[in-house]
């Protein structure tokens, strides 16, 4: 009986040999297949191999692995790479926040000497994303102002989020007044002079909120857009020894006047009272008054605009603006 039970033992032993020694062989075999197709290590052969057959048919060739928008593949199969917060357009799709720099979009238009040579980009690149525009303009003539408006709407309907405009000295605050009456945005404008001493100062104020928008009053906005000029408007002062013939031919050059008063009261005098009531029946006539007190015109017999907290610039732009919408009676509510 013990003879027997150590023969079963010796050929159990046997066949546990020849077993592993089959699977050793099957390893030693897919090592070598493995090897030759160019894959990794596989850590279970026989594993591996029971699976083969599915995976053949499945996958023809790698053309399928294409991925789409989505992070799947075309094939149906999951692509992996968005585990690790893959790159879309842009995007970091491991945290849903865009790319971008993230800081505000500052253009600067330069109208008169070189931007490029006036803002240091690198001195803001921290805080904003700065785009530097040069837009040359004499301001010789009110198209200038036209053409101007035109490029600061045009950028406001992009993705500028603060707009400045660098001009003389001597034109930014016709240029400020235009601009605030012209330019239809939620967007920040500045006009900032750029012969000023001040000028990098008043740049680094913008980038930090410290300073003053020119669009922030204005309750009305004149479209300036197509239009490639704007109506004549004159001016002329009343003043002791006033030459009435010259202003008499000023008045019947152009489409509106604006006369100013050097009164203490604001009052005309008769000369000039006399020719505005000859005119002002074709004419839109604009009496600033800077006296400080208010003057009963139509006392005098006058049909007349008046204006009393404007300068006599703001006067005549704002006539300007005024003669571009036919649709507008009454001028008197643009000028109190």
């Amino acid at each position: 009986m013990r003879l027997l039970n150590i023969s079963d033992t010796l050929i159990n032993l046997k066949n546990k040999l020849k077993l592993k020694n089959a699977v050793s062989i099957a390893a030693a075999v897919m090592l070598g297949v493995t090897s030759l197709a160019g894959c990794g290590f596989v850590s279970n052969p026989v594993e591996y191999m029971s699976h083969a057959d599915n995976e053949n048919g499945t996958v023809s060739d790698n053309t399928d692995k294409i991925t789409d928008n989505s992070g799947n593949n075309a094939g149906g199969m999951k692509d992996n790479s968005s585990d690790a917060g893959s790159i879309v357009n842009g995007s970091d799709k491991s945290n849903g926040n865009n790319q971008t720099s993230g800081k505000r979009k500052v253009c600067i238009v330069g109208t008169y000497g070189s931007v490029s040579e006036l803002v240091n980009t690198a001195d803001y690149e921290n805080k904003i994303d700065i785009e530097l525009i040069q837009e040359n303009k004499d301001f010789d003539e009110t198209k200038d102002l036209i053409s101007l408006a035109s490029k600061v709407q045009e950028i406001c309907s992009g993705d500028a989020d603060i707009v400045i405009v660098s001009a003389r000295k001597r034109f930014a605050d016709q240029i400020r007044y235009f601009l605030t009456y012209t330019i239809d945005t939620d967007k920040s404008i500045y006009v900032v002079e750029e012969d000023n001493n001040n000028y990098k100062t008043e740049i680094a104020d913008i980038v930090d909120n410290k300073a003053n928008k020119v669009n922030d009053s204005a309750k009305h906005h004149f479209d300036v857009t197509g239009i490639k000029d704007m109506g004549y408007v004159g001016m002329v002062n009343d003043y002791i020894g006033n030459d009435v013939y010259t202003a008499q031919k000023i008045m019947a050059s152009y489409e509106s006047v604006v006369v100013v008063s050097d009164t203490a009261d604001g009052s005309l005098s008769p000369a000039m009272t006399q020719l505005v009531k000859d005119v002002s029946g074709y004419i839109k006539v604009i009496v600033v008054n800077n006296s400080g007190s208010e003057y009963d015109y139509a006392a005098d017999g006058l049909n007349v605009i008046t204006a009393q907290t404007m300068t006599s610039w703001q006067a005549r732009i704002m006539a300007m603006l005024c003669l571009t919408d036919k649709n507008i009676t009454d001028w008197q509510e643009f000028f109190n």
